[in-house]
């Protein structure tokens, strides 16, 4: 029995799903590469500006894969500050989204060829606008108490 069933339904009555994949490796050559593409784009306003965003990158890089050997949370906490910008422009533009890491990602992976393109499923989002039937609309929302999960220093 598939453990995602719950989510099948969300993902195919969607008018739109999109994958949110990390890069499995981000090597020199990919970190030259965006340099290079920000470069082109004038994003540095003095020359020194290219060479010094290519060596924090390669530092903070170089210190999730060799010092704290945490390469792929890394790159998946990257990824979902990319998430709440997705989710904040469909908002904005009037659409419902429903972000799900309840997903089997090895069939993602295969279906779409990312491990063979050098990336790996990790969150998959469905775009669209909520079923008027969808119970859980009419439900009232449940949130812990703020002084629960803020503390003020």
């Amino acid at each position: 029995m598939e453990i995602f069933h719950y989510n099948r339904d969300k993902i195919f009555d969607a008018s739109a799903v999109v994958i949110f994949s990390r890069r499995l490796d981000v090597n020199e050559d990919y970190l030259l590469h965006l340099v290079d593409v920000e470069d082109k784009d004038k994003r540095f306003i003095k020359p020194d500006f290219k060479t010094r965003a290519h060596e924090v990158r390669s530092m903070f890089v170089n210190l999730h894969k060799e010092v704290l050997k945490d390469f792929n949370v890394w790159t998946d906490k990257q990824l979902y500050l990319n998430l709440g910008h997705f989710l904040l422009g469909a908002a904005a533009m009037g659409l419902d989204t429903l972000a799900m890491e309840g997903f089997n990602n090895k069939i993602i992976d295969e279906e779409f060829l990312l491990r063979e393109k050098g990336f790996a499923s990790s969150i998959i989002v469905a775009v669209g606008y909520h079923r008027e039937d969808d119970f859980n609309k009419s439900l009232s929302k449940s949130r812990l108490p703020k002084n629960e999960i803020i503390e003020r220093v």
